[in-house]
């Protein structure tokens, strides 16, 4: 019993670092910018900021005023379309050796209307990231 316990809490600790296997993926670089996209409309703008690689660097200050600076384009966003009900990366393509990818992704409105929008990202740390 206490081993069907332990490889049940081991399968649901395994479970957990989905959203990790979508990063990681360096095959799939369209899994990581949806998921990305998908930080933006769920209002997730801190994972969203310690994505970009350029913030790496940069004072807690440059990283609080770029998070409003997305929260504000988000807002005139949402006042100008409907609210984002599907994202689909229609082709990541891939270059320099595996460690630039530019994403193209599908923004599905709730109006029906549609937007494609590019979503450039860099192999770094060992998991996609925003360039």
């Amino acid at each position: 019993m206490r081993a069907l316990f332990c490889l049940f809490l081991l399968l649901c600790l395994l479970s957990c670092g989905k959203s990790n296997k979508v990063l990681t993926s360096r095959d799939n670089p369209g899994d990581a910018a949806v998921y990305y996209a998908r930080c933006i409309v769920e209002e997730k703008y801190d994972e969203y900021i310690q994505a970009m690689q350029s913030c790496d660097s940069a004072s807690e200050d440059y990283k609080n005023k770029m998070k409003i600076l997305v929260k504000q384009m988000v807002r005139q966003r949402r006042s100008q379309q409907d609210s984002c009900v599907e994202i689909e990366c229609l082709h990541a393509d891939i270059k320099y050796d595996g460690s630039y990818a530019n994403t193209f992704l599908r923004l599905r409105y709730a109006g029906d209307s549609t937007e494609t929008v590019m979503l450039p990202l860099v192999w770094s740390d060992g998991r996609w990231r925003l360039r």
